[in-house]
């Protein structure tokens, strides 16, 4: 954006019209104040001359300043009765929000209780209790842990799976053979169980040998389980073997 037309100065034609109201009241408002400025205080004019100097002549009379500032403004009870309005209007505004948090929080608190347990006490108590989620399997792999605190875990897992294979072995041993070494000695066969009604051999097995039978299956059931768990931890070894390996070789490197 260029500049067209000059600034307004005293010197110009067409600013003349402009620069006389202008000069006369920049001189008459210089004059005053050299005249208020005047060190000897005698000579300085009172405040009666100073109303009567030239700069005083065109100013307006307090009344129309007045006027002019309070024309356009409403009455005082308008002015009230809106500012009054506003704040209702704000509070509204706020009641309203609170009003619908409250019920947002009242239907939670409703959906929580169910039909069958009016225990109010406890489901606070339960919904203040802080909610610990498990780690999962993928979170625990990707922990570092050290081979000292894995190497006795693996130990013990190996003790309780020797102690169930010998219970295993103590049972299996234990289940029939006591009969059979018993008859042997004897040099007779034990008798067989037999039936009531015709006298024929009954296989049914007796009291004792459902017992043993299964104790044996959860024995079993529990040997798999940890063979299963020492087939992981020595997994799981192994792998933070390999990035043991991997990190001293970096530091190594």
């Amino acid at each position: 954006m260029t500049i067209q037309n000059a600034p307004p100065g005293l010197d110009y034609d067409r600013d003349k019209k402009f620069s006389k109201r202008t000069f006369s009241c920049e001189q008459s408002f210089k004059e005053m104040v050299a005249m208020c400025l005047v060190k000897d205080q005698t000579k300085r004019p009172t405040a009666e001359k100073l109303l009567k100097h030239s700069c005083f002549k065109h100013t307006k009379p307090p009344e129309l300043a007045v006027k002019s500032l309070f024309a356009d403004l409403p009455p005082l009870w308008t002015r009230v009765k809106s500012l009054q309005a506003k704040d209702a209007a704000q509070l509204a505004l706020k009641r309203m929000a609170t009003a619908d948090e409250e019920a947002i929080s009242m239907s939670e608190y409703q959906r929580g209780v169910s039909a069958w347990n009016f225990d109010v006490k406890d489901l606070k108590t339960q919904a203040s209790l802080p909610t610990v989620q498990p780690q999962t399997i993928k979170e625990l792999s990707s922990q570092t842990m050290s081979p000292s605190l894995i190497i006795p875990q693996l130990q013990h897992i190996f003790q309780q799976n020797s102690v169930q294979q010998d219970l295993l072995m103590n049972l299996l041993n234990s289940v029939q053979p006591a009969e059979t070494t018993d008859g042997s000695q004897s040099g007779k066969l034990p008798p067989l169980p037999r039936s009531e009604t015709n006298g024929t051999v009954d296989s049914v097995p007796s009291e004792r040998e459902r017992m043993l039978l299964s104790s044996i299956s959860e024995l079993r059931a529990k040997l798999n389980d940890l063979t299963e768990e020492l087939d992981s931890e020595k997994s799981r070894y192994n792998q933070l073997q390999q990035k043991l390996k991997a990190f001293t070789g970096r530091e190594l490197v």
